[in-house]
């Protein structure tokens, strides 16, 4: 069985904490665009507030 080395396992969570914090920012994005559209689309902050919510 391999041991890994110190830097290793350090490098490894680096990785995982920016790939999680780069999949949040883009769900924020993608969670900003589609209220946008909804919003262009059918021009009522309820149906907006809505699609938001869910």
């Amino acid at each position: 069985m391999k041991k890994l080395s110190l830097n290793k396992i350090l490098d490894n969570r680096n990785l995982l904490i920016s790939s999680i914090g780069v999949s949040s920012i883009g769900d924020t994005v993608f969670n900003i665009t589609i209220m946008w559209f909804i919003y262009q689309e059918t021009q009522s902050a309820i149906s907006t507030s809505i699609i938001g919510v869910l």
